[in-house]
């Protein structure tokens, strides 16, 4: 377990010998965010619409296609809408295999999120969602708009490093202090989440940099958030909020969160913050055997 995660001080002068070496190997991921709007859906009479998606590696150009199937894409489904994502490789192309995680986020007008189930296992695509007809066309209506947001997470390659611990741990630890005063003394900030009467004050870009969810909010010009630069929150505690906004900044909380665990896991999972949910997961299996 982080023992900043209990509320123990770091002393990052004497976190390991200086003549210890160590290693890490990294799996890069580089992330690729589209956001394709269509109006006048239900109008639509096509089988499908499609659009594509690029990331652009040195000479190799790797590209997806996102279908739409409005009426299925079967005769078995057609009461259901489809979001379908493929890689797409030429049969005379050379491209590398690679490794990739998608997700759909299927949006209103309004930038409210549609709730779309994950088929397990599609025969056709390498990731689909759907939904049924009559559960998304009154969530749409009446500016009859949807907005596909597609997220793909590409492993592009895996580095092996030897360091010393010990010089590393300093330059990260001045990273943590820094960012730390950017958030504590309210350094340059330019967007404000708003609880009850409370605010607390942030940077988008960073914001965006630790959080998809926050990311695909603030990139996005006609979200209410983008645009008032206020975030108003009703489903979480100021001393949850306060910790997860923490964490986003530092890495590490600021207290001992074991009463606050469950919370924070939840904002963990719903800002989809993986590695504070990882750690809060740990974290809660510990207490459990403990108990």
């Amino acid at each position: 377990m982080d023992s900043a995660d209990l509320g123990i001080p770091i002393d990052s002068n004497c976190l390991v010998p200086t003549s210890t070496m160590s290693s890490q190997t990294e799996i890069r991921v580089e992330k690729v965010n589209h956001s394709w709007t269509v109006k006048n859906f239900s109008h639509c009479y096509q089988e499908y619409l499609e659009n594509f998606v690029y990331l652009n590696r040195g000479e190799e150009t790797l590209t997806w296609s996102i279908k739409i199937y409005p009426k299925g894409n079967g005769e078995n489904n057609k009461e259901f809408v489809f979001l379908c994502l493929n890689r797409v490789v030429s049969n005379n192309s050379k491209q590398s295999k690679i490794g990739f995680k998608s997700r759909f986020m299927l949006r209103t007008a309004e930038y409210k999120e549609i709730e779309m189930r994950i088929h397990p296992n599609p025969s056709h695509s390498d990731y689909v969602s759907y939904i049924k007809r009559d559960v998304l066309f009154p969530q749409i209506m009446p500016r009859d708009l949807i907005i596909v947001n597609v997220e793909i997470d590409v492993a592009v390659e895996t580095i092996t490093t030897i360091a010393e611990p010990a010089m590393t741990f300093k330059f990260e630890q001045q990273l943590v202090d820094d960012y730390q005063r950017l958030f504590r003394d309210d350094l340059l900030t330019d967007f404000t989440i708003r609880i009850g009467m409370k605010e607390i004050r942030a940077h988008r870009a960073i914001l965006a940099a630790r959080s998809p969810v926050f990311e695909a909010m603030l990139m996005h010009p006609d979200t209410n958030e983008s645009k008032t630069g206020v975030l108003c929150i009703d489903d979480m505690d100021l001393d949850v909020l306060n910790e997860m906004i923490h964490y986003i900044y530092c890495g590490k909380c600021t207290k001992d969160i074991t009463e606050m665990a469950s919370d924070l896991l939840i904002a963990a999972d719903k800002y989809r913050l993986e590695e504070l949910k990882a750690r809060k997961l740990y974290l809660k299996k510990t207490i459990i055997e403990r108990n």
